[in-house]
């Protein structure tokens, strides 16, 4: 795929995106002056985990090469933890290599591997952390509850989004194990050394944040989004303006224009605006809860279904008439939103329709086979379905697309592989023992 997008554009930008120069920036000033931020003031918008990624590409001035070679490789171990994580779940070796194949041809993990995101590095490091969670519900031990831990903090220090996901992994194993019968007193342990360990490596974060800048947050990224995109959609539904519209008439492309609109900012610190927007974005959100509930939603079935061939065509530049084209989702809903892209991007609309198909199969079979595992209790199950449902509600919102549901899918191959064995058990022909018993009846 990169070399293909290399040789028809000639142009290594085909793999940047909007967030990229923000990551390279990071990069640079941790190889240039040591610190991660401005040589006047420090980073409090992003976390250092991929800015330290591109390290190494940076150094050797081929950050598209390196990076991508890397990310490459990431994706191959991601393979081999779906293999393992398979073989864990259903103790068979033929169903895992489903799993693999599955994951192999998946259109995501082939698209983002070749783009300067963080999307690869976050997908194995969760991947590897539902591995060591598998384990640890096979066998509890403090060694794999401590790992655990510290691959939901690496995670979050990738993309802050995994913050909270520590609170929800630990409330999962503590109710499914005591459901099991455990001792609850060693669950208990466990599971709150899972949540004091992985929020106390992040806690360093909010520290450093705190002790240099006077910002009391993770990552302001967060208290960005919840302004510009959360709030900004919920103002555009109200005032019957369109989302990007709204974005622009409150400053989030002009900096100049945002402090035109709070001129008593001009001498506030960045954390405190920050601290401002978050609080602010959350007031617009629960001052208006359906209105929102209805864009998150929205959000949450694009990320879900989705196909993602939009963003394999932006590598050989045939997404021309795109930009801007996710405020039509927003405004108008997902099903008014394809009818105009068939209308107006042909190539765009019948490209998505095409791995349409592929997306739905593997929905459809994960669905059977996480579905009947979680019922049946499994703790592995149970602990995948949460933090499967707690990535898809947190993309949600006017942001969202295909590739939020990128850290989902090696977890979804997994159990689209046990769905799989299900349908072949069901539809393949019957043995002489079943067809005996079936006479019989």
């Amino acid at each position: 795929m990169p070399a293909a997008a290399l040789l028809y554009t000639g142009d290594p930008l085909v793999f940047h995106d909007s967030d990229t120069g923000a990551y390279l920036s990071l990069a640079e000033s941790l190889i240039r002056a040591g610190r991660f931020g401005g040589e006047s003031s420090p980073d409090i918008i992003r976390t250092p985990g991929y800015p330290l990624v591109l390290v190494p590409g940076v150094l050797l001035r081929r950050p598209e090469l390196v990076t991508i070679a890397l990310q490459i490789g990431l994706s191959l171990l991601t393979l081999g933890l779906v293999f393992r994580l398979t073989e864990l779940v259903s103790r068979r070796r033929d169903v895992a290599w489903w799993a693999a194949l599955l994951y192999a041809v998946e259109p995501l993990s082939i698209i983002y591997a070749s783009k300067l995101l963080s999307e690869t590095v976050f997908t194995t490091i969760v991947t590897a952390t539902m591995y060591a969670l598998a384990a640890y519900a096979r066998r509890p031990t403090v060694a794999l509850a401590l790992t655990a831990a510290v691959g939901l903090a690496a995670a979050a220090y990738v993309r802050p989004i995994a913050y909270f996901m520590p609170i929800v992994v630990a409330a999962c194993l503590l109710v499914v194990q005591i459901a099991r019968r455990r001792p609850w007193r060693r669950v208990l342990g466990h599971a709150v050394l899972v949540v004091v360990v992985a929020m106390g490596l992040t806690g360093v974060w909010r520290v450093r944040n705190w002790v240099e800048a006077g910002y009391p947050g993770f990552a302001g990224i967060s208290d960005v989004n919840l302004y510009f995109y959360l709030g900004a959609s919920t103002r555009a539904a109200r005032a019957g303006m369109t989302y990007y519209d709204m974005q622009r008439e409150m400053g989030y492309y002009d900096p100049d224009l945002y402090l035109q609109r709070h001129p008593e900012q001009a001498a506030w610190t960045p954390a405190q605006r920050l601290t401002y927007m978050g609080e602010e974005g959350r007031r617009t959100v629960w001052g208006a809860p359906l209105t929102y509930a209805r864009i998150h939603l929205d959000g949450v079935v694009r990320t879900l279904i989705a196909p993602g061939a939009t963003d394999a065509l932006r590598f050989f530049a045939l997404d021309a008439g795109l930009a801007g084209y996710l405020s039509v989702f927003v405004d108008q809903g997902v099903w008014r939103g394809v009818m105009r892209l068939f209308r107006e991007l042909p190539v765009v609309f019948w490209a998505n329709l095409i791995l349409a198909p592929f997306v739905l199969a593997y929905l459809v079979l994960a669905a059977l086979g996480l579905g009947r595992r979680a019922v049946r209790g499994e703790p592995t199950s149970v602990v995948t379905l949460a933090v499967v449902v707690y990535l898809l509600a947190i993309a949600g919102g006017p942001a969202a697309y295909a590739r939020f549901r990128h850290p989902i899918m090696p977890l979804l191959c997994v159990y689209a592989a046990c769905g799989l064995d299900v349908v072949r058990r069901r539809l393949g022909p019957a043995t002489p023992a079943r067809a005996q018993v079936r006479t019989t009846a």
